[in-house]
């Protein structure tokens, strides 16, 4: 087999049901249609390549081995538990426009976001889309797992919540307060003189498309949010989002 191969990474959702299976060497049967057909007929992966497959909990390289015309078996070569990435990154996310949402959160698994609040403003550009929104969102987490490697998908703290209902029910004393605006100080200036405490967790607020009201913004800043531009230009919401969490994700 070329070692230098692209290993493919398939989200599973029963694997963790198999978790006392999945042994080195240890030889499995799959019936799983969507996978089977991902696999075998989309990519057209053959036996004796290797494949990932994790879900929410865990992760495993394994080998294909047998492919019939609905089932294939694997070997299991390594398992291992997904690992949150480190300092945590709590998101604190507006209803954007549907586009730019989804771009949010395929962002925040690739750049490593550990835990996400949907917050609804004023200036929303729109009604949040209910449990159909929620489901089309965590199938674009999925998909971002799947090409970034980054097998820990960032939890939800609640439902959406309004902004004010958020910043109360926030009891958070220590950690890294980030609002990002464009009439703040410049960001990398203070992560370059050490301002933030690395051994903190980060707590990252940004804008809907139309701003947050003054109101808002006093809001935050009451509840230990610092304000900061990443630019000297004005960004979207949705590249500043990724924008302040890659800087973030980097130190």
């Amino acid at each position: 087999m070329n070692n230098n191969k692209h290993l493919f990474a398939f989200y599973y959702a029963e694997l963790s049901l198999l978790k006392q299976q999945l042994l080195p060497n240890a030889q499995l049967f799959l019936d799983d249609k969507e996978l089977y057909h991902r696999i075998v007929k989309v990519l057209r992966i053959a036996p004796g390549e290797q494949i990932t497959l994790f879900d929410r909990h865990i992760n495993t390289i394994t080998q294909l081995n047998t492919i019939d015309k609905k089932h294939f078996s694997i070997t299991v070569i390594s398992k291992d538990n997904n690992k949150l990435p480190h300092p945590s990154i709590t998101m604190f996310v507006p209803i954007l426009k549907k586009e730019a949402l989804e771009l949010v959160f395929y962002a925040m698994v690739e750049m490593g976001a550990t835990e996400y609040q949907l917050v609804i403003t004023q200036k929303a550009a729109r009604a949040w889309g209910g449990p159909k929104e929620h489901e089309r969102l965590q199938k674009i987490m999925i998909a971002a797992a799947e090409q970034s490697k980054n097998f820990a998908l960032p939890i939800t703290r609640s439902n959406p919540q309004v902004l004010t209902d958020v910043l109360s029910s926030l009891s958070i004393t220590q950690g890294n307060f980030i609002f990002l605006d464009p009439d703040g100080q410049l960001l990398i200036a203070d992560l370059n003189n050490n301002t933030f405490k690395a051994s903190l967790p980060y707590y990252l607020f940004f804008g809907p498309e139309g701003d947050l009201t003054s109101q808002e913004k006093k809001l935050l800043g009451q509840h230990k949010f610092q304000f900061y531009r990443l630019t000297p230009t004005i960004l979207r919401s949705w590249q500043a989002a990724s924008l302040g969490l890659g800087i973030l994700r980097s130190l």
